[in-house]
């Protein structure tokens, strides 16, 4: 039982919707589901079992071994690849191996690490290439695609599948970049398959070029915070927000004007207000910079934050309405207050906004 009464209520509803429209996007390309940090904040497991068992995705991708893991141990049967690098350690990429995880090889001493460790086991090391073509944050040149392609295709054991590289401004109108970036994908690309002399997974698109550069999504997509409902781009398509973050008035009182309130004293309402403390605060992921920056919502009504969020608590100033305790409050959803929202009041992004709401708060499926 849930006593508390904060918890993160996900839309599966939602996801499949989201991941429809996606799919009509992308047509005959797979889509890779971005799951990593607990799927921006929503439940890993239980959002990729839902899309596996839907059918929704055809892969999910993951930060971390870690992350990986635990999606293989509650029965994910899908391919994960690893999106981020991992340490240049045998016990690592065994792990990686044992838990029939993708790798991403951005290097050569790596690459050349894994072709040593594949003559002596009898394991198949499953790898995709990452190039770096303009996001300047991992991956190999162009320059180096031969010698890396030439390794990893060198032994039995390591099976080349894939090759990829990130866009850092798809979803921005610099369309000189993203074109100048595609062709540098496909030049990397053309020569891994030439040189592997096999068809390689080719995937670039993420959700911003998903839906701006149809030429962009070749055999696989990348969709991530777009899933979860947040286009990075402006669209005609109607995503909807999947996590909606409730909690519930715990105490309420009448102050009189000019009452400082919370730490800091930086609020006072400018006349004899009542006001109501929901159990939430920074320690839940709702951050502390929407302290007398932000509003939410009871009974379709809207109230502002009244002084700083603390760790456990917020304060609502709710003027003359009163509310007992137990009164559901919400702080974002799927309209009016979103995640975008809160984002664009404290200058960040919705990601951060899902992803930052801590284990502490339960999340609550609904279908």
């Amino acid at each position: 039982m849930n006593c508390r009464g904060t918890f993160a209520e996900i839309d599966l509803k939602a996801i499949k919707h989201n991941l429809g429209i996606l799919r009509k996007h992308c047509g005959n390309s797979k889509i890779l589901m971005a799951v990593k940090a607990d799927a921006y904040g929503h439940g890993a497991i239980e959002i990729s079992g839902f899309c596996e068992n839907e059918k929704l995705t055809d892969a999910f991708g993951v930060a971390s071994i870690e992350e990986g893991r635990e999606l293989r141990k509650a029965g994910i049967k899908s391919d994960i690849l690893i999106l981020g690098l991992i340490l240049h350690d045998t016990n690592c990429i065994m792990e990686a191996v044992d838990n029939s995880l993708i790798i991403s090889v951005a290097d050569i001493p790596f690459a050349r690490m894994l072709s040593d460790l594949s003559a002596k086991i009898h394991k198949t090391i499953r790898v995709h290439i990452k190039t770096d073509t303009g996001m300047g944050r991992i991956g190999c040149s162009f320059e180096e695609i031969e010698e890396l392609t030439k390794l990893l295709i060198s032994s039995k054991n390591i099976k080349l599948e894939g090759v990829f590289t990130h866009m850092p401004v798809s979803d921005t109108d610099d369309g000189i970049f993203n074109e100048t970036q595609i062709q540098k994908f496909k030049s990397a690309a053309s020569l891994a398959e030439n040189i592997s002399g096999t068809r390689l997974i080719k995937h670039m698109a993420n959700s911003g070029a998903i839906l701006r550069f149809k030429e962009t999504h070749l055999d696989m997509v990348r969709a991530g915070i777009v899933c979860y409902g947040y286009p990075p781009v402006e669209t005609e398509d109607k995503f909807i927000p999947v996590m909606t973050l409730k909690s519930r008035i715990i105490f309420s009182k009448r102050v009189t004007k000019g009452t400082g309130l919370s730490y800091g004293l930086t609020y006072a309402p400018d006349k004899d207000s009542n006001i109501a403390t929901a159990a939430i605060g920074y320690g839940d992921g709702y951050n502390r910079l929407l302290s007398n920056n932000a509003h939410v919502i009871i009974k379709n009504k809207l109230y502002p934050v009244a002084g700083r969020v603390c760790m456990d608590q917020i304060l609502i100033n709710t003027f003359d309405d009163v509310y007992d305790a137990g009164e559901e409050v919400t702080l974002f959803g799927k309209e009016i207050i979103t995640a975008q929202t809160l984002a664009s009041s404290i200058n960040t992004i919705p990601y951060e906004i899902t992803c930052n709401i801590s284990k502490r708060v339960p999340r609550v499926f609904i279908s």
